[in-house]
């Protein structure tokens, strides 16, 4: 980096510094921004921007110690300022240089997000914390991260409720739900149904399950969906009532024979992979070459089949294995990942995490669903 000097008398002669020359801008994109102001402003509502001093101050002295700047006297400031610019002039040569000024307002910045994120993370620990003795228990983990998936779940529903439902009506037909995800059969030409067979025979497939699956979210029996049940259409693994479709639907998936059960043969069927809740399929017929030896993992779920899954031991798995297998009644979610984020955070092994621990494991936390993986901390949205 090239080494432009400026004198110190330079900056108490100005009184505080103007850094907007500076090209940090790469900076500012990958990592934090320097400060919420804007670096240009327009104040008078004319559409003509000026340069907004407010800016340089909040980036070169950081928020808090702008705010104290602007109760002192000239004479203060500049006192002030002179020995923060000591502490910028590293090689004490009476002059700051850009290499020195650079490092200075990152570690600025730096400072800002940690004291940012810190103030977050109280507001979170304080909210997950239910008996505010400063310290998180499992229960109160696994409550807290029950909920955010909950919040999670509604904000989700939310958001395609308003695509599929673009009238905003109180309830939604299937007509209307089919016209606004997969699109009508009539959208289909003749030529498409032949030329794209293959296709065609996968749309008509989605359109049945679709009708399944809106028939049984339809709780009532009125032909249409309330807000509340096209929740349970969309997320059919969360609702009571709906246990038995997501059950057709995975047998469905994985029976290829049309049995009825799902057979033994993990090459022809597929492996259901199961992740917090949602699941996906992989074929892998499609996914593995003929002269391709079965990866280990493969082999390990043929024993988990053969030794919790298939009960009976009559190699296939019937609608009550399925069922144990996909939603196990004995399983709580949020109570594992509890249990998980005590297990490593826990230093002192007492069954329960002091603030101390939870910032210790500050990497640990952004990426679980304790946080919703991290947007909790990062989102500007309150808590």
């Amino acid at each position: 980096m090239k080494s432009i000097l400026i004198p110190i008398k330079f900056f108490l002669c100005l009184g505080l510094i103007n850094c907007s020359a500076l090209n940090l801008e790469d900076e500012r994109i990958h990592t934090h921004q320097l400060t919420e102001e804007l670096h240009y402003k327009d104040t008078n509502g004319d559409n003509l921007f000026e340069h907004n001093v407010e800016y340089d101050h909040e980036a070169f002295l950081g928020k808090a110690e702008a705010e104290k700047f602007r109760s002192l006297t000239p004479e203060e400031s500049k006192e002030r300022l002179g020995k923060i610019v000591e502490k910028i002039d590293v090689d004490h040569d009476e002059f700051i240089n850009e290499t020195e000024l650079y490092e200075w307002l990152k570690n600025v910045t730096k400072i800002e997000l940690f004291k940012d994120t810190e103030k977050k993370w109280n507001k979170l620990i304080g909210k997950i914390d239910r008996n505010h003795d400063f310290f998180i228990t499992e229960n109160e983990l696994r409550i807290w991260i029950r909920q955010q998936h909950r919040l999670d779940l509604q904000k989700e529903t939310d958001k395609k409720w308003k695509k599929v439902n673009p009238k905003q009506d109180q309830y939604l037909k299937f007509d209307e739900l089919i016209e606004n995800t997969i699109g009508g059969s009539e959208t289909w030409s003749n030529e498409e149904k032949e030329n794209r067979k293959e296709l065609y025979d996968s749309y008509l497939k989605m359109m049945e399950r679709n009708k399944k699956r809106f028939k049984a979210a339809d709780f009532d029996g009125d032909g249409k969906l309330s807000r509340t049940e096209y929740s349970d259409f969309l997320h059919p693994e969360e609702s009571k009532t709906m246990r038995q479709i997501v059950i057709d639907e995975t047998i469905e998936d994985l029976d290829k024979n049309g049995d009825g059960v799902v057979s033994l043969d993990v090459k022809t069927f597929g492996y259901l992979l199961l992740q917090n809740i949602n699941f996906a399929l992989v074929d892998l017929q499609k996914s593995l070459r003929e002269d391709e030896a079965e990866p280990e993992w493969i082999q390990v779920e043929i024993e988990n089949f053969k030794l919790f899954r298939d009960k009976n031991k009559d190699n296939v798995l019937d609608r009550e294995e399925v069922n144990d297998w996909i939603l196990p009644s004995d399983y709580d979610h949020s109570l594992n990942e509890a249990k998980h984020l005590i297990y490593e955070a826990d230093e002192n092994k007492d069954g329960k995490l002091s603030k101390k621990e939870i910032l210790d494991s500050y990497n640990l936390f952004v990426a679980s669903q304790a946080t919703a993986y991290g947007k909790a901390i990062y989102e500007k949205e309150d808590l």
